[in-house]
C-alpha cells in the first residue's frame, strides 16, 4: 500500500527492531566479512573512522557495528530522498551516488561517499534495491514531520548514544529557533555545522 507515514511508522518499518533492519544487518555483516580486506573498502572504512574521531575529539567510537549501521542508515535516507522526488529506485548505484537527483537538477544533496561499499559484492545491489522498494511503499512527499531524526534515534544503540554523547534537538525548539533566526528562507544562507539528522534544515 502507498502509505503516508508518521515518524513512528518509519521507525517501526526501518528502525532497530524492524525486519528490514534485521535482514539488512545480517546481509551487511556477510558483505563485510567478504570485503573487509578489499583495499577500496578498507580505505572507505578508515576515512569514515578518521572523520568520526575528529568529530568526537579523537575518541575511538567507530567500531565495525557502527559502520554497518551507518551504511544501512545511508541507504535508507538516500532511498527516501529519491522517493520524495518520485525518482526511480531500481538502480542501486544511482540511489547511493545521487546521480538520479543530479539528473533531476538537484546537485550536492546526495553524493557518493563511504557507504557505497556494499556494491562491490554481487549481492549488494539487490540489497539496496530491496531497501529502496520498502521505502517506496510510503508517500513520503506528504510527510510533515522530521522522520530522519526519529529513524536515526531508533537505530543508535543506547550504549553507543551515551558513549558518543548523542543528543537531539526537540522539534519544538528547532521550530522556534528557525522562526526567530530565518525570516527569508529562500534568500538566506544558513549554516548548521552540527546538523546531525537535519532537524533545523527540516524546519
Amino acid at each position: 500500500p502507498d502509505l503516508t507515514p508518521d515518524p513512528r511508522t518509519i521507525a517501526q518499518h526501518f528502525g532497530r527492531g524492524s525486519t528490514t533492519f534485521f535482514r539488512a544487518r545480517l546481509a551487511l555483516e556477510e558483505f563485510w566479512a567478504a570485503l573487509r580486506d578489499d583495499p577500496e573498502v578498507r580505505l572507505k572504512r578508515e576515512l569514515w573512522d578518521g572523520l568520526l574521531r575528529e568529530a568526537y575529539g579523537g575518541a575511538e567510537v567507530g567500531g565495525d557495528g557502527l559502520f554497518l549501521q551507518h551504511t544501512y542508515l545511508t541507504a535508507v535516507v538516500k532511498a527516501i530522498a529519491s522517493r520524495v522526488l518520485d525518482l526511480p529506485v531500481e538502480d542501486a548505484a544511482s540511489v547511493l551516488s545521487g546521480s538520479a537527483l543530479a539528473e533531476a537538477g538537484i546537485h550536492g544533496a546526495v553524493e557518493a561517499d563511504f557507504f557505497d561499499w556494499p556494491l562491490r559484492d554481487p549481492r549488494g545491489a539487490p540489497l539496496i534495491r530491496l531497501i529502496a522498494r520498502q521505502v517506496a511503499r510510503f508517500r513520503l512527499r506528504d510527510v510533515e514531520a522530521d522522520v530522519l531524526k526519529t529513524l536515526y534515534e531508533s537505530l543508535i544503540d543506547p550504549d553507543d548514544r551515551k558513549t558518543m554523547g548523542e543528543y537531539y534537538t526537540p522539534d519544538w525548539l528547532a521550530f522556534r529557533v528557525v522562526a526567530a533566526a530565518v525570516d527569508r528562507p529562500l534568500e538566506q544562507r544558513v549554516l548548521d555545522p552540527a546538523c546531525g539528522s537535519g532537524t533545523f534544515l527540516f524546519h
